[in-house]
């Protein structure tokens, strides 16, 4: 898999609360198809671009983003503790406007 990287993988286990652990594997196949695409970022193209442009049951993951439930508010607040954590600065200041 192209997430076997370590540092992306841990990233990316941060959101598998959100989804179930089927769901979730299919996500993992997706971003990684959607890092490696190449013009419009489908799912036909992401499947494609990992070399599972025939597999069989290809509408399970178009159900990832339309009908498997999950949050897109938790993925966001996921997201804003990973972004706060890694970025905190001390102290922010504004920058200044030109």
């Amino acid at each position: 898999m192209c997430l076997s990287s370590d540092p992306v993988l841990m990233l990316l286990q941060s959101f598998a609360e959100v989804f179930t652990r089927p769901t979730f594997s299919h996500v993992l196949l997706l971003v990684c198809g959607t890092l490696l695409a190449s013009g419009r970022r489908t799912v036909t193209a992401a499947l494609r671009a990992i070399g599972r442009g025939g597999e069989r049951h290809f509408t399970t993951f178009h159900r990832v983003l339309n009908r498997a439930v999950w949050s897109p508010f938790s993925l966001s607040r996921i997201l804003l503790q990973l972004l706060t954590t890694t970025h905190q600065c001390s102290p922010c200041t504004p920058h200044a406007a030109h």
